[in-house]
């Protein structure tokens, strides 16, 4: 099985999907293609900052980002948590918005396989965003 990160977006998109509602939550919508470039972009700049497979970082964005920071994690095999070396939150010195733009210029692909048991712990601590994704349903 491909990696989850693959699973969660990629596989949509080269599916023919892209274009499709991935996200629709108060404060916006992606389609499937857009979340990947912003997840990438994402973990594209995690990355650049040291992050790797089984790494916590700290989730502190709500609704789209949120969704966003879940997703760039998967593609890196880390773990979204309340804590973490490196810190995702709106607004500060590496708010989202210029982590996103950072990385755009070196986006992470996702990894070809996901460190053991992996796949699991995310299904059971991100269920809302792991579960719609890779049945290709929005998370709402």
């Amino acid at each position: 099985m491909a990696s989850l990160g693959f699973e969660m977006l990629d596989r949509h998109v080269v599916d023919g999907r892209g274009d499709e509602l991935a996200c629709s939550i108060d404060d916006g919508a992606l389609s499937f293609a857009q979340l990947l470039e912003r997840s990438a972009a994402l973990g594209g700049a995690l990355k650049a900052l040291g992050v790797e497979p089984g790494h916590d970082v700290a989730v502190r964005v709500e609704g789209v980002d949120r969704v966003t920071a879940v997703c760039a994690c998967a593609r890196l095999g880390a773990r979204p948590a309340s804590e973490g070396a490196v810190v995702i939150e709106p607004d500060g010195e590496l708010s989202i918005a210029v982590m996103i733009k950072a990385g755009g210029g070196d986006p992470a692909p996702s990894l070809a396989a996901d460190p053991p048991g992996y796949a699991e712990e995310m299904r059971a601590a991100h269920p809302d965003v792991v579960g719609a994704l890779l049945e290709g349903r929005p998370v709402t």
